[in-house]
């Protein structure tokens, strides 16, 4: 994600993806938490049950993990005001791929987010 390369919110909108809208937290926690220029969103999981190599594919683990990424979008939308120019780089994500214990393709999984980046 790089604002140099044109508008976000207009790239977005022409890859047809939809940014939701921030739900309410059931608890206290928060959603984002801003240090300085940083920006730290909280971890956003699949709201799937079930393991990847048993339960899901490959395709669907990726699926997953891009809806895992549209949520962080809708997370840092919210903390920017609306805003996602103002984001200039990705500095870390990090992923938990929930899979069968001789499933070795987590990065085919984990690419869903990075792709949608």
């Amino acid at each position: 994600m790089n604002s140099s390369t044109g508008n976000i919110n207009d790239r977005i909108r022409e890859l047809g993806i939809d940014v939701p809208d921030v739900e309410t937290p059931i608890t206290t926690y928060a959603h984002t938490r801003t240090v300085g220029n940083l920006v730290y969103v909280a971890g956003q999981g699949a709201e799937v049950h079930g393991k990847i190599g048993r339960d899901f594919t490959v395709q669907e683990g990726y699926d997953a993990a891009r809806s895992s990424g549209i949520v962080v979008l809708s997370q840092l939308k919210h903390a920017l005001a609306g805003d996602l120019n103002q984001v200039k780089q990705c500095v870390e994500l990090l992923y938990y791929v929930h899979c069968t214990d001789n499933f070795t393709e987590q990065h085919l999984v984990m690419d869903g987010t990075s792709d949608l980046f």
